[in-house]
């Protein structure tokens, strides 16, 4: 019989897609930029205002924030307990 070694489950993270500048609101001045975070099929949109450097940094640092909440298995969104 051969023994057989599980390779761990590589976890797929959730990563910055795409970027681009989109008309700001209706009534709102400056610079708007929509954005798509991905991890699979789940896709998350967002709209942000400031530059494009901001927001990028903006996406990232959000998609690093459900990363970590999946890496420590908290859900992505909502309460993390109940009282």
């Amino acid at each position: 019989m051969t023994e057989s070694i599980a390779e761990p489950k590589t976890v797929a993270l959730y990563k910055v897609v795409f970027i681009e500048q989109i008309d700001p609101p209706t009534g709102v001045l400056g610079d708007w930029y929509r954005y798509v975070i991905q991890r699979g099929e789940s896709k998350i949109e967002g709209q942000h205002a400031g530059g494009l450097n901001d927001v990028t940094e903006h996406a990232e640092t959000f998609a690093e924030s459900l990363n970590e909440r999946l890496s420590k298995k908290y859900p992505a969104y909502g309460s993390q307990g109940k009282k």
